[in-house]
């Protein structure tokens, strides 16, 4: 029989972390890339070992996915939630420069910024750049699911009272904080299928959903 090519090795990969196999996704996904590195591929094993805690081959992927695919904006902005998760403030920020450059038109503009907003303790204008993301977003509800736990976890660690106190932290477009709370999980259609790093999990344990 024919050595299976990179791309079924991927769709392999896929199979399993569907199943919840995680050895055979990431030896499936070994496999790909030795075979043919591939943004994708680099791009959902570096999302297992963040899942598995292992953070600096986490960081490494997805550097390495976004050399290969600058356009691979989804890494981009995961790669500064791990940075972020190990508290490396000014390479976080500098992985969502790309992020920037997209403008105003771009969601991942507005997550990026909020983060970045976050970072500087202007919460309630992170919460109104989180909205504007969300109601722009369309094509990716797993990430508007992500970018809820971000907002609910800042709320409730404290650092957003006023928010807290008025029941409802409004964007501009009239996004409202309770409309994040009725956000359900949702696949995501991105890479392969894969969810989203949550920044909110990141300080119990390092993983993602």
């Amino acid at each position: 029989m024919s050595e299976l090519d990179a791309e079924e090795l991927f769709h392999l990969a896929m199979k399993a972390s569907e199943e919840g196999d995680r050895e055979k996704t990431i030896s499936y996904l070994k496999r790909s890339i030795a075979s043919q590195p591939q943004a994708k591929s680099i791009y959902i094993l570096a999302a297992e070992y963040a899942e598995l805690g292992m953070m600096q081959r986490a960081i490494e992927g997805m550097q390495r996915a976004v050399e290969l695919e600058p356009t691979l904006w989804t890494a981009h902005f995961q790669l500064g939630l791990l940075f972020l998760s190990q508290t490396l403030i000014q390479e976080a920020k500098n992985a969502w420069e790309p992020l920037i450059d997209l403008g105003p038109d771009a969601y991942l503009y507005h997550f990026a910024v909020g983060c970045m907003q976050l970072i500087d303790d202007k919460t309630e204008d992170a919460l109104e750049s989180f909205a504007i993301g969300v109601e722009m977003n369309d094509d990716n509800p797993a990430l508007n699911r992500d970018i809820a736990n971000i907002v609910n976890s800042v709320l409730a660690s404290g650092q957003a009272d006023e928010a807290e106190t008025s029941g409802a932290a409004a964007g501009p477009n009239g996004v409202a904080e309770q409309d994040f709370d009725d956000m359900e999980p949702a696949e995501d259609e991105d890479v392969g299928g894969k969810r989203h790093l949550l920044l909110s999990k990141y300080g119990e344990s390092g993983k993602l959903s």
